[in-house]
């Protein structure tokens, strides 16, 4: 008996017949495309990795391809191997940097413009120093020594020409580059209810209410205060809880023609709290009188106000509100 039939394919024109064929091998190819792949990427940041897949892809396919006698396999698996090592070098040489500069802020090395080498404690501090005194110089005056010093500066609502009062931090202090020094300025006399002129003082005062001490209308000034007056009738007694106060007015002409009942029309008594009563004519209150001045002539009167029982005392503003005095 015959063994098994084994068929070689169709017979060769000369009677032989052919031999098998060999089974396809997508190896070889597969690992020497990969190869390629992963030398041409290797030098790319960023897609370096894809490189070093490609490379290991490589040597893999190329191995198989190998055992499966396909000389195709050399290539790709010496690819793959030298697109390997190319992907990590070029991944250690783009990497470095990044560490470097990691390992530097972490150590304290060159932060904030330190020496390359030092560690912060190294660091020189701010140099400390004390504070000039500026006070009783001009504003634009303590400004520039405070700037030439170092130091920032801070004088809100103060012009150029007022007179330094205070600063804050005092002369004498310690202060460090960049701090900033507070100035207030001086504030005369009878300009601002936190400087008010003591009773008698007299305000010269231009048309319009304004100050005017170079060429006046007329002056003004304020005393007899009376922190409890109480009217002669009953009709004219203050709401419950209130009480009245009367201040004497003075009015010397400086020109002709002055109004006196005018010149404290808008005289107004503010409270330590802030808190404004408008001027009133009461019975029994000896008003001024509503006689036109001519120069050099003087009158008075008296005008009253009507305060809550525990008002103490406050300041007089009158005019447009730039000139102040006491009460009390």
């Amino acid at each position: 008996m015959s063994g098994p039939h084994q068929y070689f394919g169709p017979p060769s024109p000369y009677g032989q017949p052919t031999p098998p064929a060999r089974p396809g091998n997508g190896y070889g190819v597969a690992a020497l495309v990969l190869g390629i792949v992963a030398v041409a990427t290797a030098f790319i940041p960023g897609i370096l990795f894809l490189g070093f897949i490609s490379a290991v892809l490589a040597v893999v396919f190329g191995i198989l391809a190998l055992r499966l006698q396909d000389g195709r396999g050399i290539a790709g698996t010496v690819l793959g191997g030298f697109g390997a090592v190319l992907a990590i070098t070029f991944g250690l040489i783009y990497a470095a940097p990044s560490s470097v500069s990691t390992d530097a802020d972490a150590s304290g090395l060159s932060v904030s413009g330190s020496t390359p080498g030092t560690t912060p404690s190294a660091v020189a501090a701010p140099e400390e120093r004390t504070a000039p005194d500026v006070t009783g110089l001009s504003v634009a005056e303590a400004a520039k020594q405070l700037r030439d010093a170092g130091l920032n500066v801070s004088a809100p609502g103060a012009d150029n020409d007022d007179e330094v009062a205070s600063q804050d931090p005092a002369a004498g202090e310690t202060v460090s580059p960049g701090d900033i020094v507070r100035l207030a300025p001086v504030v005369p006399v009878g300009t601002a209810v936190t400087s008010p002129a003591d009773p008698g003082t007299k305000f010269s005062i231009g048309d319009w209410g304004e100050l005017d001490p170079d060429d006046p209308d007329f002056k003004i000034w304020f005393d007899g205060y009376n922190d409890d007056f109480t009217p002669a009738d009953s009709w004219s007694a203050p709401d419950a809880g209130n009480k009245y106060v009367t201040v004497n007015v003075h009015v010397e002409a400086v020109k002709p023609g002055v109004q006196a009942a005018l010149a404290s029309y808008d005289v107004a008594l503010t409270a330590p709290d802030g808190s404004l009563f408008d001027s009133s004519w009461k019975s029994g209150v000896e008003d001024i009188p509503s006689v036109t001045l001519g120069a050099g002539q003087a009158t008075s009167g008296t005008i009253a106000f009507e305060v809550p029982v525990d008002f103490q005392g406050g300041v007089l503003s009158f005019a447009n509100g730039t000139a102040f005095v006491k009460t009390n």
